[in-house]
């Protein structure tokens, strides 16, 4: 990475979003003095609530309030230096009462939502951007939502004419999609099943011998983090949310040479680049300070 500070963005849909595929990141860059920016798009309020002592009127009543603060705790552990909530309601699943909430991120204006984080964006200046695809992820549709205001935030935040009151324009230099390898799905796939492990996405005893086809595609991969050295702050990320994460979860009981496989490198889709940079990078910072004329001015 080159000598100026660098600051990453990563822009989610709910508390716990910032763990599972990119905690590992967020702990990495943190410690090596990138300023790190969370932005999460809506408090969970619909989440299911996995610990039984937990699951209660009083707190079912004040999950947002929960989960908020689930989400501070495991900002401090992973080291983040910047939480902004975007206030919005969380959606719930898809095809849900919840979706018709007007006070839900589903509902939202896209170009009031964009506006909020323009202005984000043009105060703490990412040079990296990262949020989900365009089916996000899993067909959610705050992660859908996030998606669709993040890259437009790229694209207005760089605008001179956009918006002037949100302050001074900002090309971020890369937008990236996190998501889960293709490869490490299938690699732990093959593993588990050595093991004789019950593997978590079985349906049936067809797909059980099926090898899995979801994931980003190896072809896809714009960068691979390697974060094995910050897997347990990982782990103590996704365990302070108590509400959504399960301490015997299928993939923090793994044994640890398929922790590592599977939640020990953090891989990327490269979907913009106003920077000199191709093929598969093993950092998000790479290209940061070699502009190409792409570049906004």
């Amino acid at each position: 990475m080159n000598d100026k500070t660098l600051t990453l963005m990563a822009v989610r849909a709910h508390p716990d979003d910032e763990c599972f595929v990119l905690g590992g990141s967020l702990a990495r860059y943190s410690r090596q003095n990138v300023n790190t920016v969370v932005v999460i798009c809506t408090g969970g309020e619909n989440g299911e609530i996995v610990d039984p002592e937990l699951n209660t009127p009083e707190v079912q009543e004040h999950l947002a309030e929960y989960r908020l603060r689930e989400l501070q705790k495991s900002c401090e552990i992973l080291g983040v230096r910047r939480l902004e909530m975007l206030g919005y309601r969380d959606s719930g699943m898809s095809g849900t009462p919840e979706n018709e909430d007007p006070r839900s991120f589903n509902k939202a204006d896209v170009e009031v939502a964009t506006a909020k984080l323009v202005r984000l964006v043009r105060e703490t200046r990412p040079d990296v951007i990262v949020s989900d695809n365009e089916e996000g992820g899993y067909g959610h549709p705050d992660h859908i939502m996030s998606n669709r205001i993040t890259v437009a935030a790229y694209e207005k935040a760089a605008e001179p004419n956009y918006r002037p009151d949100l302050g001074p324009p900002h090309a971020i230099g890369i937008l990236y999609y996190a998501a889960w390898s293709r490869n490490q799905i299938v690699e732990v796939w093959r593993r588990m099943r050595e093991l004789g492990l019950e593997l978590p996405w079985r349906r049936d005893e067809e797909e059980a011998d099926s090898e899995p086809t979801w994931g980003l595609p190896d072809e896809l991969v714009g960068a691979v983090v390697d974060v094995r050295e910050y897997l347990d702050l990982k782990i103590q990320s996704l365990l302070a949310h108590r509400t959504q994460v399960k301490p015997d979860m299928w993939m923090l009981t793994l044994p640890r040479e398929l922790q590592e496989i599977f939640m020990g490198y953090e891989t990327f889709f490269r979907k913009e680049s106003r920077l000199a940079v191709e093929g598969r990078q093993t950092e998000l910072f790479a290209g940061v300070g070699q502009p190409d004329l792409a570049v906004a001015r």
